[in-house]
């Protein structure tokens, strides 16, 4: 019974590594994706619309609900300067571009590589949707 137990534990760690080392390609470009249209797309309309959203008139009346003045300038100085989104990912010269492109170009050239190792073993590399059509 405990046997059982182990294997099946076993056997659904072993699926989960080989769905991991499967698709970790394709998990990098949507993390890259996901990255890139928050960064340039998301926080600047969020900012955007902060920035509409807070005139004069509303942030005089969000600074006198505190008490000591010093709070209030410092609350008016903050928050009373319009605001632009920096990228975050463009920071350091766009290092962190650089780095994902050079693992997504990584992986699509080891990806190629093995496609072409397979056909030259006589193993024709398939799709997902159609097991006897190639890709």
């Amino acid at each position: 019974m405990k046997h059982a137990a182990t294997a099946q534990k076993t056997s659904k760690f072993q699926r989960i590594t080989n769905w991991f080392r499967d698709n970790w390609r394709s998990l990098a470009f949507i993390t890259y994706c996901t990255i890139c249209i928050f960064d340039f797309i998301i926080m600047p309309v969020i900012y955007q619309v902060f920035n509409s959203s807070l005139d004069p008139a509303t942030l005089s009346q969000l600074a006198q609900q505190f008490k000591d003045p010093n709070v209030q300038q410092e609350f008016l100085r903050l928050y009373g300067t319009k605001m632009a989104w920096v990228p975050l990912t463009m920071s350091a010269g766009g290092t962190f571009h650089m780095a994902f492109g050079g693992i997504l170009t990584a992986a699509g050239w080891t990806r190629g590589n093995e496609k072409i190792a397979m056909i030259k073993q006589g193993l024709v590399p398939t799709t997902p949707d159609n097991p006897d059509q190639p890709s």
